[in-house]
């Protein structure tokens, strides 16, 4: 059965209108408070602003196109306008946020798992499909608010990802098939307030386990660059706060932050 406002969109500019996004929500909270940017420099940064200004937990910050987008420490990530699904949703969780990024990560590879793409986490904060990045996690504490931010490519082609990452991929390349976009947001948004809700309660530590089986790498000989330097060793899993743990001859470090790759890849 479809849901209300599903089915073929007239145009991939007209799929993530307000209304329609409202029409495809089950969600009770996340996402009944929407504002659509035509263009914008940062969604994360919208939300922010709106936050500090008192907007309600779950109000949701979306944008056609997005011009100086932030990923993980500093670095830049570009989408296509009409093409990427590029969002903010604004949360309170209080004085404790560990393990909201890999939480988001879960229910975002959940809702793209319908698509039957090889989904994985690559941690601390990236989406792979088919072995490509397709999507970035950016989440910013600022107070007593957090604001998560997703940027997934979702119906670029080859030769429009090949400008920007060689070793990127979006759903449509993954499927064959051009998404709607509205409907892959709305899975995301239920997927993550249904285990929000329950983060909430029971912290990150009922999650490990499912997020353990979706961790791109795990297992493999694997290299982390971090502030402290290159650490090489097996990567076991994460911790109960979605820390890395690495297998470092005979003891086991814990990684708070650091990028990943297979040992080989850089050296």
């Amino acid at each position: 059965m479809k849901r209300a406002g599903e089915g073929p969109v007239p145009s991939i500019r007209g799929d993530l209108h307000p209304a329609r996004i409202s029409a495809l929500l089950r969600s009770k909270h996340f996402g009944r408070c929407i504002v659509l940017f035509e263009r914008i420099a940062s969604t994360n940064t919208a939300a922010a602003a709106a936050a500090e200004a008192g907007f309600p937990e779950g109000s949701l910050f979306l944008a056609e196109e997005q011009t100086a987008g932030r990923g993980r420490e500093g670095r830049c990530w570009s989408s296509i306008a009409g093409k990427s699904l590029v969002f903010s949703i604004i949360l309170r969780p209080g004085s404790a946020c560990e393990g909201l990024t890999m939480l988001f990560a879960l229910g975002a590879l959940e809702a793209l798992g319908i698509y039957k793409t090889g989904c994985m986490i690559k941690w601390p904060n990236d989406l792979y499909l088919g072995g490509k990045k397709a999507a970035g996690i950016l989440a910013e504490r600022r107070g007593e608010h957090v604001v998560m931010g997703l940027g997934l490519n979702v119906n670029e082609t080859p030769l429009e990802l090949e400008g920007i990452d060689r070793a990127a991929t979006s759903l449509m390349i993954e499927t064959g098939t051009m998404q709607d976009r509205g409907a892959v947001l709305a899975r995301t948004l239920e997927n993550f307030e249904r285990l929000y809700g329950r983060w909430r309660r029971d912290g990150l530590a009922v999650f490990v386990e499912a997020i353990e089986e979706r961790l791109l790498y795990r297992g493999e000989e694997v290299i982390v660059n971090g502030g402290r330097g290159t650490v090489r060793g097996s990567f076991r899993g994460i911790t109960d706060e979605g820390y890395l743990r690495l297998a470092v001859g005979n003891e086991e470090r814990i990684c708070t932050a650091g990028d990943l790759s297979l040992r080989g890849e850089n050296g």
